[in-house]
């Protein structure tokens, strides 16, 4: 009997183990069940751990003593102890044990399950609250949002139907180029809403002014009513037009190794006018690149083609007249010579000199001068030099007269009479008093000094015959002062045939004429020009040919010229060489020589 009770305790203690796992089981469910509990209320679940814990550990003894009993049955039986005190006593034990350990965890769960239930009935409270502001915060947002359309629609309405001046203008019209058309560019207004807006006069208030760049104001003013807006606007004046770069060409031949270029170019702007000092340049091989910028930055380039070729021959330029006369038996001297060219620059010491001059036998020789430059372009140059014979017998003879000095030229004039020991005359004037030193200069060296005029104003001349006197005595007494004596050779303004004098006095020339004579004067016209007095300029070689030409079998002439044209003085030489290689004689005028008198016309 005993036997059976150890197995019916064996059964009651594995119901009792199973039963204990089972409530360890439902615990563990509903531990996961309740996490979110749990893990909320940290305190309680650490008293629940404690229980836990408590459980466990008692449930780890009830498994030691059970395998501690089987292990003393198993050694009972093997050893076969017959000790039945023992065997009950042990099972007895194991009954108390297991009755004590069954009351406590049944006291567990009843204690647990209590606990559990607070805590879902206070998760469950809380869930409420938490749908009870969700709830709360959703309608918030649903009047807000309500609140918000109502405010725009408020809004949008009120600009819309809220009734206004409205403007009208591009943007475009805003700006003009300096110095067009200008009118205030058109704006229009009207007065209402949106939907609906009457058209309204507007008047406008500008200070543009179209010829000067910048900004300037323009204010629109519109009156419906009460009601008053403005708009100002800026108006640009610009310059958007590109200045013209003029040349002369669009091509230019240069030399081959030319770097800088002589090309006459012109630059305008609408708004700035001359800008030509602005204009730089820039080159290429084959171009030359002009370019230039206005005030307002609008650039334009002008290209010009460069030909790099040299197809000019030197220039030679012989010191001295080209034609010389020397006298027989005298010595020729070389007087010099230049030549230069276009893209060499300064070929002097390039030139060759061929022929020779025999000054012992009259005759006409050659002098050749020759160069050439580097692209083998050449000129040649011939100066002759006339040996002559002087055979003059008084028979021809030649009168230099020059009027209107002195002037700067007449100390060179002294000069070349000097070398030449030839005599001339002096028509003198006060038109440059700081020179009358050349006066008394001329008349120490042998020379004649006639009158012409003081003033040479023909309007104040030949306005009467007083008129005319007075001035001629003025001149005379500059002459006085200069030589100590008066002189009696005159030559009237313009010449005894001059027209200009009908302008202010008419026949006064008719009266002149005869009345100087009659008060001891003589007055010589002449029967040479040399043409100096044409208004135009002329080389040293046209007016000694103008002269020599002129010249013929008479027995004298007289040769007009002004000691004011440095080329007519520079002639002289030639004149004088010509006439005494064709046996001329030169002499001054004076009280007993020949006179030439013009036709009167006035």
């Amino acid at each position: 009997m005993k036997k059976k009770k150890i197995n019916k305790s064996n059964r009651d203690d594995n119901k009792i183990v199973d039963k204990i796992d089972g409530n360890a089981s439902v615990s563990d469910s509903l531990s996961v069940s309740q996490d979110g509990s749990v893990n909320d209320q940290k305190n309680d679940e650490i008293d629940s751990q404690g229980v836990v814990d408590k459980i466990d550990g008692n449930v780890s003894v009830s498994d030691s003593l059970s395998v501690s009993q089987d292990e003393s049955f198993d050694d009972q039986k093997n050893d076969e102890i017959d000790s039945q005190e023992v065997v009950n006593s042990s099972i007895d034990m194991n009954d108390d044990f297991q009755e004590q350990n069954s009351d406590d965890v049944a006291n567990f769960y009843e204690n647990n399950n209590e606990h559990v239930m607070e805590e879902n009935q206070a998760n469950e409270s809380s869930v409420n609250n938490d749908l009870s502001l969700h709830k709360s915060s959703s309608n918030h947002k649903i009047l807000l949002i309500l609140f918000c359309l109502i405010g725009f629609i408020f809004i949008l309405s009120f600009i819309l139907f809220r009734k206004s001046i409205y403007f009208n203008y591009s943007e475009q019209d805003f700006v003009f180029d300096v110095g067009s058309n200008y009118s205030n560019p058109i704006v229009s207004a009207c007065y209402g809403n949106k939907f609906k807006c009457k058209s309204i006069d507007v008047s406008v208030d500008s200070d543009v002014d179209i010829s000067t760049i910048g900004v300037y104001k323009v204010t629109y003013t519109a009156k419906s009513g009460s009601h008053v807006k403005k708009l100002v606007k800026d108006v640009s004046i610009v310059d958007r037009e590109k200045p013209v770069i003029e040349t002369d060409s669009d091509s230019l031949s240069v030399c081959p190794n030319a770097s800088s270029y002589d090309v006459l170019y012109k630059a305008y702007d609408n708004y700035d006018g001359d800008i030509t000092s602005n204009v730089s340049q820039d080159t290429t091989d084959d171009s030359l690149i002009l370019s230039v910028s206005d005030s307002s930055n609008n650039v334009v380039t002008k290209n010009i083609s460069l030909i790099r070729e040299d197809l000019a021959a030197p220039s030679i330029t012989l010191s001295g007249n080209q034609t010389v006369y020397v006298p027989i038996n005298s010595t020729y001297s070389e007087a010099g010579y230049s030549a230069v060219d276009n893209c060499d620059g300064d070929v002097t010491s390039n030139v060759t000199v061929s022929g020779s001059v025999d000054t012992s036998k009259a005759g006409t020789y050659d002098i050749t001068y020759s160069v050439s430059d580097s692209l083998s372009n050449s000129t040649t140059v011939t100066r002759k030099v006339n040996v002559y014979a002087p055979n003059g017998d008084g028979s021809k003879v030649i009168y230099l007269t020059f009027d209107d000095g002195p002037s700067v030229y007449t100390g060179e004039l002294l000069g070349i009479l000097a070398r030449y020991n030839v005599k001339a005359t002096f028509f003198v004037t006060n038109i440059s008093s700081n020179y009358s030193y050349y006066i008394k200069q001329a008349y120490e060296q042998g020379h004649s000094i006639a009158l012409h005029t003081s003033s040479h104003n023909y309007s104040r001349i030949y306005s009467s015959i007083d008129a005319y006197f007075n001035d001629l005595n003025e001149i005379n007494e500059t002459v006085k002062s200069m030589t100590g004596s008066y002189s009696n050779l005159l030559r009237f303004p313009g010449g005894s045939s001059n027209t200009v004098s009908r302008r202010y006095s008419s026949g006064i020339m008719s009266q002149l004429s005869t009345m100087v004579q009659d008060r001891g004067f003589k007055y010589f016209d002449w029967n040479v020009s040399s043409g100096d007095a044409d208004g135009r300029v002329h080389s040293s070689e046209e007016y000694a040919n103008n002269i020599i030409n002129g010249l013929g079998n008479g027995s004298y002439y007289i040769v007009l010229q002004h000691d004011t044209n440095i080329n007519s003085i520079r002639s002289v030489g030639t004149v004088i060489e010509y006439g005494l290689s064709h046996g001329y004689t030169f002499k001054a005028l004076d009280y007993s020589s020949p006179v030439v008198h013009h036709k009167i016309a006035n």
